[in-house]
């Protein structure tokens, strides 16, 4: 299990998929082409930019997204749906149905700096294994489940693309 890599965050966003996961465990969307992380579907059906200035409604609507995503638990920070800050690294484990394997999955929201007077947020998102070497596809999935989540619940921007830089 590789959970030490996981406290070494130390409250950050990661810079990268964790080695044994790279392949097949991991799915990683920010608006860099090169950070990305078997995007597939995500980068032509999803936006990671957000029309919004309010933060707190924004955090309200991940944690809800967080709280739909089934076996899915939101472990920091602990008041997050009633928080104005943005920056902070959201971490979420997700437990599988079957097998009780728990996934890792990272979340955060910031100012775009491209956006139109600061009226923007982009999002960047990483979910991953912590055992084996092949997840099924299911990070993809828990990537592809907030992200058409908060698609239905604010307004996004089509340009930029993820993955698109």
């Amino acid at each position: 299990m590789h959970s030490s890599w996981r406290s070494d965050l130390n409250g950050a966003f990661p810079e990268k998929c964790g080695s044994w996961a790279e392949s097949d465990g991991c799915t990683r969307i920010t608006l860099r082409q090169a950070s990305c992380i078997r995007d597939k579907d995500i980068s032509s059906e999803n936006n990671i930019v957000i029309n919004t200035v309010n933060d707190k409604q924004l955090n309200r609507v991940i944690a809800g997204c967080v709280d739909d995503l089934s076996g899915a638990k939101l472990n920091s920070p602990d008041d997050y749906s009633d928080s104005s800050q943005s920056g902070q690294t959201v971490h979420v484990t997700v437990n599988s149905l079957f097998f009780g394997f728990i996934d890792d999955l990272y979340i955060v929201q910031e100012p775009y700096d491209a956006g139109v007077s600061g009226e923007q947020r982009v999002l960047r998102l990483q979910s991953q294994l912590r055992m084996g070497k092949s997840d099924f596809e299911q990070n993809y999935n828990h990537v592809k489940t907030i992200l058409d989540c908060i698609d239905d619940e604010l307004t996004t921007f089509n340009n930029p693309r993820p993955c698109s830089l």
